[in-house]
């Protein structure tokens, strides 16, 4: 079971690790502008988004894999058009956010966003049910206390690997400058709508 354990946080990470998108932009807009427990807030979300999918594997909930199979298409269209969206925002409006912003509701809405977008997409699912293949993690023979301590190890994974992300976004915030990061904002902004086009074209549209 430890073994077990093992895997799994290692899957947790590496999937978490290099899901690079719009929850990893606002933690660390929130983060590189002084805001750091909004930034946590952020990752925590989206750590329990990767627990939830990782959950669908680990426990062989074949219903839900069969519905997001089913409505792939509009899954996809939706997270397209979502990443256009955020792309846009970050490309015109960079790092412009106030940054002693720092109560409970705004607290909250960091964990809500770091949540709601990492649940929308659906090709978390299949990226964990690959990584468990990868290490030979047979979760379809599965009993209640093996499923438990998969989801339970990639949720600890994804939280690891919040953490390493946090702590590169602090220490950017005392080495890089404001323009450097408005740079790099919009131009990771334009590549999100990029890559929001080809989804849509590529996934939905042909």
């Amino acid at each position: 079971m430890l073994w077990l354990l093992l895997e799994s946080v290692l899957v947790g990470a590496v999937v978490s690790a290099i899901a690079f998108g719009p929850t990893n932009l606002i933690a660390m807009r929130h983060t590189v502008r002084g805001n750091t427990w909004n930034g946590i807030m952020v990752g925590f979300g989206s750590s329990l988004a990767d627990l939830t999918y990782a959950c669908i594997p680990a426990f062989g909930i074949s219903f839900i894999a069969t519905y997001l199979d089913r409505w792939q298409g509009w899954l996809n269209g939706g997270a397209a058009v979502l990443l256009i969206a955020m792309g846009i925002m970050f490309a015109r409006k960079g790092l412009a956010f106030d940054a002693k912003q720092s109560t409970r509701f705004a607290k909250t809405g960091a964990f809500g966003a770091g949540y709601m977008l990492n649940v929308i997409n659906p090709g978390n699912v299949v990226a964990y049910g690959y990584g468990f293949s990868v290490l030979n993690i047979a979760t379809d023979h599965f009993n209640l206390t093996a499923s438990i301590i998969v989801a339970l190890g990639v949720f600890l994974g994804s939280l690891l690997s919040w953490a390493g992300k946090i702590w590169l976004f602090i220490i950017a915030r005392g080495k890089v400058t404001d323009k450097r990061l408005e740079q790099a904002f919009k131009l990771i902004g334009w590549l999100m709508v990029a890559a929001g086009a080809f989804i849509l074209v590529w996934k939905v549209l042909l």
